[in-house]
């Protein structure tokens, strides 16, 4: 069912949005990403890209792992 889309914004007239709330430290760095990365790149290798990443490294890091994806394709069903 991983295919279905669960919510979309621009949908409906009210939108309901995940929230989750933490604690946020100086340098913590948040990758927002579709399903299209998270389904192909696993969260250990999420993890190691952006275990020590600085803002300089941000596009670098980014890159490679959408050319990841992109070299995997996309999930069969």
């Amino acid at each position: 069912m991983r295919h279905l889309i669960n919510r979309a914004v621009g949908t409906a007239v009210d939108v309901e949005p995940d929230v989750f709330e933490g604690r946020v430290q100086a340098g913590d760095i948040f990758l927002l990403c579709a399903d299209g990365l998270a389904g192909l790149v696993t969260d250990a290798e999420l993890e190691e890209a952006l275990q020590n990443l600085t803002l300089d490294g941000l596009e670098d890091a980014t890159a490679s792992l959408i050319a990841e994806a992109h070299e995997r394709g996309p999930p069969i069903m």
